[in-house]
């Protein structure tokens, strides 16, 4: 079970890299650091929380 976390979250991870600025990936260290530092096990519920939390602000177009 332990695996499969690990291996989606390095899934996940090089998705994001893909899909985001440095601008994200900097508030995606941050965010994963401080999770880490408190010990945070990379949960469902993180991610999801992580996901809305690395949505781009919406731009308006112009």
């Amino acid at each position: 079970m332990m695996k499969r976390a690990v291996q989606l979250r390095a899934e996940w991870l090089s998705l994001l890299k893909e899909e985001f600025e440095s601008e994200h990936m900097d508030r995606l260290r941050h965010f994963l650091l401080s999770e880490k530092e408190q010990g945070k096990r990379f949960t469902r519920q993180v991610a999801n929380g992580l996901l809305r939390w690395m949505r781009p602000p919406m731009r308006s177009k112009s």
